[in-house]
């Protein structure tokens, strides 16, 4: 595996080199690039001397040739590894900013970027309180650590970096996550649906998409082919080899029924309006009408009447207000599912959640999970079920 090792400025820079010499190694090709604050730590020629390969600053990011070199960096590499991850590069590149060859290198990151922090507990605890560790899962970062340890300030606390071995572990681990849905056809269905009361108004949900988009993410770095079937959403889709966009629940089940046939995965992750009005005015109804009634019918149940095929598996999600397991198993056992994610209404809309993913044997409790991770932990668990 060829790897890009990018070092930022902390005292943790030491555990780089030995990262990178693990790294070799293991039989990997490393080529490195140190920020100007990780020079005042460590120098360029030790890596080189390490990898038997170059060692980049930004020198050679300004240098006038004809290679742009973070764009050559980041299609050389089948994975970034960021260790140490320092403050200001991680809240840097949270925010789009890309003053650097490393952080310019990030702004085109096309996989997950493995990253272990290393700062002062209270500044990692910042980074928490910003939101900025949520916003950096969702641009593919894959954290290790900080571990609770001494630190350089003489302190003991959080921010920590793991040691390499522990990195090493992790890179191994998504190394093999990457690969695991390579060759399968994965149908990702999100967003909401909205159901017409008159001409412009509507019944719906406040479901945002960010999960459908994260599993659509994760579904692609794992080497999936990905087709989207996308309702309304808050949030941009990523762009996939077939995306169709649907409005109302009807759209969405034909195209269901067209779509799912063709999946090896199929992954239900939509907020579907439950209920319909019986009857649905044109024009818009004027306010100076005054009260109204709406009698209101139910929808169909799409996952109920979805067209299966043999050895084609199935996930889905329960949003429960109240006895979130039990009412997520009948559902589960009712429907068909393989994989049943149980969910609170709090998670809609916002960036983490909580609840349980459940197996037939199993429930695996999450809480405070952004919604990247719960993705990645879904789409593995997933795998593992197809034949």
């Amino acid at each position: 595996m060829k790897v890009l090792l990018g070092v930022t400025g902390s005292v943790a820079a030491y555990k780089a080199a030995v990262l990178a010499r693990l790294l070799v190694k293991d039989g990997d090709r490393v080529q490195t690039l140190l920020t100007p604050a990780a020079e005042r730590f460590v120098s360029p020629l030790t890596f080189a001397s390490l990898t038997g390969e170059p060692a980049y600053t930004d020198r050679d990011f300004w240098q006038a040739s004809g290679r742009i070199l973070h764009v050559d960096l980041a299609r050389w590499a089948d994975l970034v590894v960021l260790a140490p991850a320092s403050y200001n590069t991680l809240s840097k590149w949270a925010q789009g900013i890309a003053d650097n060859a490393l952080l310019a290198l990030l702004a085109m990151a096309r996989w997950p970027v493995v990253v272990a922090p290393a700062m002062h507990g209270e500044m990692y605890e910042n980074l928490r309180n910003l939101g900025v560790l949520p916003r950096l899962e969702g641009l593919g970062a894959a954290f290790v650590g900080p571990e609770v340890g001494p630190l350089a300030s003489g302190d003991e606390g959080p921010g920590r970096m793991s040691e390499p071995e522990t990195i090493l572990a992790e890179i191994r681990n998504l190394e093999e996550t990457l690969r695991t849905l390579q060759g399968r056809r994965v149908l990702v269905v999100y967003g909401r649906t909205e159901e017409d009361l008159d001409g412009v108004r509507v019944i719906t949900n406040r479901s945002s998409g960010r999960m459908g988009r994260a599993l659509v993410r994760w579904a692609l770095w794992m080497g999936a082919e990905v087709t989207s079937l996308v309702g309304e959403t808050s949030v941009e889709p990523p762009r996939t080899p077939t995306l169709v966009r649907v409005r109302t629940t009807e759209e969405m089940k034909e195209a269901l029924h067209r779509l799912a046939p063709e999946a090896d995965l199929v992954i239900m992750a939509a907020a579907v309006s439950d209920y319909r009005p019986l009857r649905r005015r044109r024009e818009k109804m004027p306010r100076r009408a005054g009260r109204r009634s709406l009698t209101l019918v139910p929808t169909e149940d799409l996952l109920a009447t979805m067209p299966r095929r043999p050895g084609q598996v199935v996930v889905a999600f329960a949003l429960e207000d109240r006895d979130l397991v039990q009412r997520a198993r009948e559902k589960m056992a009712r429907k068909g599912v393989h994989l049943m994610v149980a969910n609170v209404p709090e998670a809609m809309g916002s960036e983490t959640t909580r609840g349980y993913l459940l197996t037939e044997t199993e429930a695996l409790p999450f809480e405070g999970w952004t919604k990247h991770r719960l993705a990645r932990e879904i789409l593995r668990r997933a795998a593992a079920l197809l034949p």
